[in-house]
This record gives C-alpha cells, structure tokens and sequence, in this order.
C-alpha cells in the first residue's frame, strides 16, 4: 500500500467517525459511544497526516 492510498483511506474513515460523532452528539448527548468515535476520527486524521509527511519526502 502506498502512501498516498492510506493518506486517503485514513482521511475518508475520519471524515465518517466525525460525521458520526456529530450525530451521536447531537441526538444523545450523554451517548458512550460519542468519545470513542470522536477519539478515532482525531487518530485517523493523524494517520492521514503522517501518510502525507511520508508521501512528500
């Protein structure tokens, strides 16, 4: 897999856990779930931006 594949993949998976999260957030405001999917979107955006350091260099 390159790079630039997993920087896309991995920005696409935390577009849908942060879309998921402002839902969640939105209808049940004490849901359980709303950390993890917020959390996850935070660490696949990471992932995508080291994909993308690596990509460039």
């Amino acid at each position: 897999m390159s790079w630039a594949r997993l920087e896309r993949i991995s920005l696409a998976v935390s577009v849908v856990f942060a879309v998921a999260s402002a839902v969640i957030g939105f209808r049940w405001v004490a849901s359980p779930y709303f950390k993890g999917y917020s959390s996850a979107a935070g660490v696949f955006f990471l992932v995508s931006r080291w994909a993308a350091a690596n990509r460039k260099s």
